[in-house]
């Protein structure tokens, strides 16, 4: 399926991403013909742009891409110090914006 112009769109919204794997993820989004599904990510979508607006210093700060250490420990590799430190900052960095969103309003329950 060839939408109009949906590379340039999922490339600017790409841009916007500051985290390699969020960017990825947008650059793999589909449309969909499902209309209450394109209402639930339409919901998500405003909720978010609020959130940011709202909580200008939530972040996702400290995160790095621990996929591919994520993959090797599932198949039992054993994982440098650095990518233990990584992986911890990582997960530290999802619970504060996890608390951040969890400690708002109903408005951004959709992000939750």
């Amino acid at each position: 399926m060839q939408t109009l112009e949906l590379p340039l769109v999922l490339e600017r919204l790409a841009k916007h991403c500051d985290f390699s794997a969020s960017s990825e993820l947008a650059m793999q989004l589909q449309p969909t013909t499902d209309l209450p599904e394109a209402q639930l990510r339409q919901h998500e979508t405003a909720a978010a742009r609020l959130f940011l607006e709202h909580n200008p210093v939530a972040n996702i700060g400290g995160a790095h891409d621990v996929r591919a250490a994520a993959e090797r420990a599932a198949r039992a590799a054993t994982l440098l110090p650095t990518e233990l430190i990584q992986i911890r900052s990582t997960m530290l960095a999802a619970r504060a914006l996890k608390r951040c969103i969890l400690s708002t309003d109903e408005q951004f329950k959709p992000l939750s």
